[in-house]
């Protein structure tokens, strides 16, 4: 059997192991040292792996982490995102996910995502908010070693030269 990651995973190494983000499925899972191990001495390209191996990526496969050939059909799941065992419940140093305003204006007010303290429903001027604020924005999402950034607001589209500016420079910290 042949194996490569699939498109766009990401992984990160931490103490119990290390945690892989799989984006077409927005799923974050824990490996511990075995698995993670598995997932790092994957290249970029196709790799034939010994068929002691095949079980495990199949299984690793099924949840979208990796591609197999033969194919393996990925399966839906849901439950805990742990993969191998673990004694504890693992810990992270760093964030999953980190939000970043690019700006505080929203005129939409959704019961379910505004946020009185950080979003303004109008703007008072064009200058109430400031290229260095979106600046410290970007610095600080660069610091942080996480596996997703996403671009939040306010609503992103009512500022959008603002959230092209901070797309660019998230792009630069992420490379």
């Amino acid at each position: 059997m042949q194996v490569r990651p699939s498109q766009a995973v990401r992984l990160r190494q931490e103490k119990f192991g290390g945690t892989c983000y799989v984006p077409h499925r927005d799923d974050i899972f824990a490996a511990n040292h075995e698995v993670f191990g598995l997932l790092r001495a994957l290249g970029s390209n196709w790799a034939k792996v010994p068929k002691s191996l095949d079980r495990a990526y199949q299984s690793l496969a099924a949840l979208g982490i990796c591609e197999t050939d033969p194919a393996t059909p990925e399966i839906s799941y849901s439950g805990p995102s742990l993969l191998g065992q673990f004694e504890e419940f693992p810990s992270i140093e760093e964030p999953f996910v980190v939000n970043c305003f690019s700006t505080a204006h929203c005129p939409l007010k959704c019961l379910y995502c505004h946020a009185d303290d950080l979003m303004k429903e109008q703007r008072t001027s064009e200058g109430d908010e400031s290229s260095a604020d979106l600046a410290n924005v970007a610095a600080t999402a660069g610091m942080l070693q996480s596996l997703v950034v996403v671009v939040t607001g306010g609503d992103p589209l009512t500022r959008p030269e603002r959230t092209k500016v901070l797309l660019k420079s998230l792009a630069a910290t992420r490379m």
